[in-house]
């Protein structure tokens, strides 16, 4: 995925995070979502239509109002919003939408608090797929029926897995990718960038007591609106304070740093 996709692509995720956050439920949305993108494969001239730059965005969002009639209205927002951006190739469309069903279920197991049990989920089932050269021949088999290779995988992690988990694999053997192993790999790529933003790096220059670390983590929480996992790295050379890098924010409040700036300060 290249050039325009890319954002476009990015802004299909976040409008999936916004309707999850708003209220929409995440495994609904997911599986309409994975829904839509079977739709989009199979039907190029749908596809060709959604991703023509010469139709107004306007146009094409009722157009998918119209086709998504009987979605839920967390669906329709998301596709509508796919609709109105600029795509670098049809195919792109189906991995944005695709992409954000992920999202969804990736969503749906960090409230649940079991995003790790997702990504160990989708390793555990690789590392099996990868010791089994029929089992990976046969959810790989892309003359079988969609269905009958989905069900195999119900047969196989039924009752073994988390809602989240056996969704995603489901989808990994759609065949949208060169291979279920390349699928489950681009699942567990998302599942642990999604892991890392909800990681806190902590840097001080002396060891923080548990009462101090708890009060942070309940700052933090407060200031990110999301629990927190703290990694605390002793670093001398702050000399003193806190700075906390999650994700791209940064909140430097180290002694060092107001010494440097201080510094730049009076030799400007």
């Amino acid at each position: 995925m290249q050039g325009s996709s890319t954002a476009s692509t990015e802004t299909v995720v976040g409008k999936v995070e916004e309707v999850v956050g708003a209220g929409a439920d995440p495994v609904m949305l997911g599986a309409q979502l994975f829904a839509l993108t079977h739709v989009l494969d199979t039907q190029p001239g749908l596809r060709r239509v959604l991703t023509d730059p010469s139709i107004d965005d306007d146009r094409l969002a009722e157009l998918v109002e119209g086709l998504l009639h009987d979605f839920d209205d967390a669906t329709v927002q998301v596709a509508a919003a796919a609709t109105r951006q600029r795509w670098s190739a049809g195919r792109d469309l189906g991995d944005a939408v695709e992409r954000g069903g992920v999202t969804a279920f990736l969503l749906a197991a960090d409230s649940e608090r079991q995003l790790d049990e997702v990504e160990d989920e989708l390793f555990r089932f690789a590392r099996i797929v990868r010791a089994d050269p029929h089992l990976g021949e046969a959810l790989g088999d892309r003359t079988a029926p969609t269905q009958a290779r989905q069900q195999l995988v119900d047969d196989l992690l039924q009752d073994q897995v988390g809602v989240s988990s056996l969704h995603l694999v489901r989808q990994a053997v759609v065949g949208r990718h060169r291979s279920v192993l390349a699928s489950l790999g681009e699942m567990q790529r998302l599942a642990a960038a999604r892991r890392e933003r909800l990681v806190a790096e902590v840097r001080v220059a002396s060891p923080l007591s548990d009462e101090l670390h708890d009060r942070l983590a309940t700052r933090l929480a407060q200031m990110f609106d999301h629990e927190l996992q703290l990694n605390v790295v002793v670093d001398p050379d702050v000399l003193g304070g806190v700075t906390v890098s999650v994700g791209d924010h940064v909140v430097d409040g180290t002694v060092s740093t107001r010494l440097a700036e201080a510094h730049r300060r009076l030799t400007s």
